[in-house]
C-alpha cells in the first residue's frame, strides 16, 4: 500500500486547514435557520452553487417540492401567563388566533390519568428523529387516541433544550397541537395547572426547495475515476455543528478537486430535504446520480462530522477539547478499511466500522449498490436552537477534513 501523501503535497494551497474550515461554518450558520425550502435554505442553496461555480465546476440547481409549514410563532403559555421555550412537532397542526387554556395532565409509563380534552405532558425516548416504527411515534398514537387536545413532549438532552425531531409523515399534520420542550423547562410546566398552545404559520403542499449539483471533470481517458461527494445542507435550526462540518469540507474538497490537474471525475451535491424523511437525497437517487457501476467511490458527509464533546458540571456545560464520541466512520466496502485506518489514524476519537447497513443517508447509498464511505455522528446541540458556532471549532474540523481527503487521494491511486 502506498504512503498517505502529505497534506502538503495535496492541498498546496492549504484550503483544508481548520482556520478556512471554520469560516465556511461561520458563514453558513450566519445565513439563520435553515428549515427545507425556507428562504434561507433557498439562499443556501445558492450561495453553495456560487461557490462550485468559482472553483470552475459546472454547477446547477435542480428544484424538488415537499409539503413545508412555514413557522410564524410557537408558544406554550402556562396559566395565561409564563411562556416557555418550545418548537413544534413535524408537521404541525395550526391552532388558529386564540387557543384556549386547557388543563395539564402528566402522562407516560406507570401514570393512569383521565387525559380526554387535557393538554398531555410526557417525556419522550431520547433521539433526534420520529418514524413509523420509533417509540415516540407508539407514545404521541396512543395519547391521541385517548382523546387529548394537545401534547407538549419533553425531550430529553444534555443541554437542557429541546431537540426538534426529524420526521418521515411528509403528508398530514398531526391530529392535535404537539410541542416539544427542553428538560430545563420539564419542572416548571409540571408544576402548571393550564396550558395553552398557540402555533401559527403557512401550509404549502408545493413548497420548492434545491438540489445543488457540481460536476468537474469530463475524462473518459483509460484508468480514471469518478467520485461523488454528498453532504445534507438542510436543518432545524442555524445547524452550525450538525451540518456547517460537512458543509465546509465539502467546500473545501470542491476546491481542492479543482486546484489539481488528474484525470478523475467528480460530482458534488448538497442537498435539502433532510429533516424531512431526507427527500432531496431520494429526489437525487432517483433523477439524476451516476449508476453504481460508474462510480468509483461515493464520500458522504454526515451530520456531526466535527463536533465537540460536552460535560455537565452542575448547572453548567463544559465544551471539551474533543470531538463527540458517537461519531462514526463507516463504509459498505470490507477492501478500503486498510486505507481508513490509514488515513484517520490521527483522528482517534472516531469510531470505524465496516457494514452493510449504515444509518441515515448512507444507508440509501449502499441500499442502491454504490460503494460508499463517510462520517455521521450527533453532538449534544444536535438538532437544537443552541447549535452556533460554538459546537465546532478549528483544532477539530482540521484533522477529519484531512484525513477525508488523503481518502480521497488514495483511492485514485487504485
Amino acid at each position: 500500500m502506498q504512503a498517505a501523501p502529505t497534506i502538503e503535497q495535496l492541498d498546496p494551497q492549504h484550503f483544508m486547514t481548520g482556520t478556512y474550515l471554520y469560516k465556511d461554518v461561520q458563514a453558513y450558520a450566519a445565513l439563520g435557520e435553515h428549515r427545507t425550502a425556507s428562504e434561507v435554505d433557498r439562499k443556501t442553496s445558492q450561495w453553495l452553487r456560487q461557490q462550485l461555480e468559482g472553483f470552475g465546476f459546472s454547477s446547477r440547481l435542480e428544484p424538488f417540492t415537499v409539503r413545508q409549514f412555514f413557522l410564524e410563532r410557537a408558544e406554550l403559555t402556562l396559566d395565561g401567563a409564563a411562556k416557555i421555550p418550545c418548537f413544534p412537532l413535524w408537521p404541525p397542526l395550526a391552532t388558529g388566533a386564540t387557543p384556549q387554556g386547557r388543563r395539564i395532565v402528566p402522562s407516560g409509563p406507570g401514570i393512569d390519568a383521565d387525559v380526554r380534552g387535557a393538554i398531555a405532558l410526557v417525556k419522550l425516548p431520547p433521539g433526534g428523529a420520529l418514524t413509523a416504527t420509533s417509540p415516540h411515534a407508539a407514545i404521541l398514537t396512543r395519547l391521541i387516541e385517548a382523546g387529548v387536545a394537545g401534547i407538549i413532549g419533553v425531550s430529553p438532552s444534555i443541554t437542557g433544550e429541546l431537540v426538534a425531531l426529524n420526521s418521515d409523515r411528509t403528508n398530514e399534520p398531526w391530529s392535535v397541537p404537539i410541542v416539544l420542550i427542553g428538560e430545563a423547562n420539564e419542572a416548571t410546566v409540571y408544576a402548571a395547572s393550564q396550558a395553552s398552545i398557540a402555533i401559527a404559520g403557512r401550509d404549502n403542499p408545493q413548497a420548492e426547495a434545491f438540489e445543488v449539483i457540481g460536476t468537474l471533470g469530463t475524462s473518459n481517458a483509460q484508468g480514471s475515476k469518478h467520485f461523488v461527494v454528498s453532504t445534507p445542507s438542510s436543518g432545524w435550526f442555524r445547524c452550525a455543528g450538525e451540518r456547517g462540518p460537512g458543509i465546509a469540507i465539502w467546500l473545501a474538497l470542491a476546491r481542492w478537486a479543482s486546484h489539481r490537474e488528474s484525470t478523475s471525475r467528480f460530482t458534488f451535491v448538497a442537498s435539502s430535504g433532510h429533516e424531512l424523511h431526507e427527500q432531496g437525497m431520494r429526489h437525487f437517487l432517483d433523477r439524476f446520480a451516476p449508476k453504481p457501476a460508474e462510480v468509483d467511490a461515493w464520500l458522504h458527509l454526515g451530520a456531526g462530522v466535527a463536533a465537540y464533546d460536552w460535560a455537565r458540571e452542575g448547572e453548567q456545560l463544559r465544551r471539551l477539547n474533543r470531538g463527540y464520541q458517537s461519531r462514526r466512520l463507516l463504509t459498505n466496502r470490507r477492501e478500503w478499511g486498510g486505507i481508513l485506518t490509514r488515513t484517520f489514524v490521527s483522528v482517534r476519537d472516531l469510531q470505524f466500522d465496516i457494514t452493510d447497513t449504515p444509518p441515515g443517508e448512507l444507508a440509501q447509498l449502499a441500499a442502491r449498490g454504490y460503494k460508499a464511505f463517510g462520517v455521521v455522528g450527533a453532538h449534544p446541540y444536535h438538532h437544537t436552537p443552541g447549535d452556533t458556532d460554538r459546537t465546532t471549532g478549528p483544532e477539530i474540523l482540521e484533522p477529519v477534513g484531512q484525513a477525508l481527503l488523503r481518502t480521497l487521494a488514495m483511492l485514485e491511486t487504485l
